[in-house]
């Protein structure tokens, strides 16, 4: 019974992940596809572009919600840690590479802060302190989110070393995610986000 509930779990949380709040937002507020407008991209920032503030709050709280409800559950079902890390990733990559959606998803960055806010609520607080600080100071998101999750092994090191690991292999897969944004600007065809709000 135990096997079948944590499979069970761990298959919930990717299908949270693959839940595309920003096409839902989208079409709610008649905006069009995210998927082929703006950057293209299905998260908070593109929305912002195409939206305004409201449908980007909107979005980042269905993709952040969706972090938290899956480890959430994952705790209520009193799982060890190592699964409740294992649900989190899931969701994290059902939101990058969503099946239903030809796996053409989001950065992973607000599910992430969604499912580190249940895991490590210090940890996440001050990880969104710094990408804050780092959004203020570019004026780019990517470059936020980037720098702030090469940085979280570091600080996971230093406030939770156990979770290490973990951010150690969020920090590749966000970085990779963003590998389309640094390409561009190579190509000097990068263009500057205009919003305060991390893509997905």
């Amino acid at each position: 019974m135990d096997t079948l509930l944590t499979a069970t779990l761990l298959i919930v949380s990717y299908l949270f992940g693959t839940l595309p709040g920003a096409r839902i937002v989208c079409h709610l507020f008649k905006l069009g596809s995210p998927l082929t407008q703006g950057s293209g991209n299905p998260g908070a920032t593109n929305v912002y572009r195409l939206g305004g503030f409201l449908p980007a709050l909107i979005t980042l709280v269905i993709d952040a919600g969706k972090g938290v409800a899956a480890v959430y559950l994952v705790q209520v079902a009193h799982l060890s840690v190592f699964w409740q890390l294992s649900a989190a990733m899931l969701t994290i990559l059902g939101h990058m590479y969503p099946v239903f959606s030809r796996f053409n998803g989001g950065k992973g960055v607000a599910t992430t802060l969604g499912a580190g806010l249940v895991i490590a609520p210090a940890l996440t607080l001050l990880l969104t302190s710094l990408w804050a600080g780092l959004l203020y100071q570019f004026r780019i998101s990517a470059i936020a989110s980037v720098t702030t999750a090469l940085l979280s092994p570091v600080l996971a090191f230093w406030l939770t070393p156990s979770l290490t690991p973990f951010f150690m292999l969020l920090a590749l897969l966000i970085t990779f995610r963003h590998r389309h944004n640094f390409q561009k600007w190579q190509k000097g065809n990068a263009t500057q986000p205009p919003s305060p709000i991390e893509k997905k």
